[in-house]
């Protein structure tokens, strides 16, 4: 049962909707505070490699940093290993020409801005394991939607709001459904679909099949580099040329499922559509890693 089916079960306000949803929530967490302390442990020796490798090979920083929207809007800093060069934001602009991708989306295949150990991090998603530092301390869960740019937040239809009903997440049905999508609306349909349709039996699911799904992705991009794509929803720089946007997309039905973020720019404003109807205005960022 979903958050969204959980508040509509009952017609009148009252404790037990409160309740049930608490104690799932609850449980939720403790499944997080428990995995995330072991895979901590577990892979302590591995990042603390990857954080020499990442000292030896491009100096400091090691880790970055960024402000993203946690559950109920509230601010949070998310962490990953460093991917790009120090200053990939204020050489975004030689870019402009690269973009792969139509509408508010942007990806170049190969991004001069990348590292070399973070081709690799970023193929095999392991760049994204400090945010286990993040699920730890409750600012964000194993699995949910995940947590968005305030600037972006801030351009989001009012629906997709319902988001930030449960804790964004380091994987999730977005992540292992639509990650290669370039239309935001897939983006949003699967968040929605998460929220209203959300159970821990469903975390779970996700949770299993996040490490094949990140697993089979990193092999396909070995034989096929995509090194500079990303997760996270990019955007078309503000003042750089963008390719007309689709009036309409393809026919979207939501599948069983679950990405495992950046350093932001100055937003772009983008028109993004729904099938057969014009969408809210949308400002994204475009985002590191």
């Amino acid at each position: 049962m979903g958050v969204g089916s959980l508040e509509h079960s009952v017609p009148v306000a009252g404790t037990n909707v409160d309740a049930g949803l608490q104690a799932r929530l609850a449980v939720k967490r403790a499944i997080d505070l428990t995995i995330a302390a072991a895979a901590l442990l577990v892979l302590a020796p591995a990042l603390i490699l990857i954080a020499v490798a990442i000292l030896v090979l491009d100096g400091r920083p090691i880790f970055f940093r960024q402000t993203r929207v946690g559950r109920d809007g509230r601010h949070f800093t998310i962490y990953k290993f460093r991917t790009m060069v120090p200053d990939a934001h204020l050489r975004l602009g030689e870019l402009a020409h690269a973009n792969e991708r139509g509408g508010p989306l942007f990806k170049a295949s190969d991004d001069p801005r990348v590292t070399t150990i973070g081709r690799f991090l970023r193929r095999t998603s392991l760049d994204e394991l400090p945010q286990l530092v993040n699920v730890l301390v409750g600012s964000m869960s194993l699995i949910g939607p995940r947590p968005a740019l305030p600037e972006e937040r801030a351009q989001f239809p009012a629906e997709l709001l319902e988001r930030e009903q449960l804790p964004q997440g380091l994987s999730g049905l977005w992540q292992l459904e639509g990650r290669n999508s370039s239309d935001f609306g897939v983006y949003r349909d699967l968040d929605l679909e998460y929220v209203r349709n959300w159970t821990l039996r469903r975390d779970l699911a996700i949770l299993v099949r996040t490490p094949f799904v990140v697993g089979g992705h990193a092999l396909r991009r070995q034989t096929d580099p995509d090194p500079a794509a990303t997760a996270d929803l990019r955007s078309v720089p503000a003042g750089a040329p963008t390719p007309p946007s689709r009036d309409a997309r393809p026919a979207f039905t939501p599948r069983l499922g679950g990405q495992l973020g950046g350093i932001a720019s100055a937003p772009a404003t983008v028109s993004v559509r729904r099938a057969g109807a014009p969408a809210p205005a949308m400002s994204m960022s475009v985002i590191d890693d």
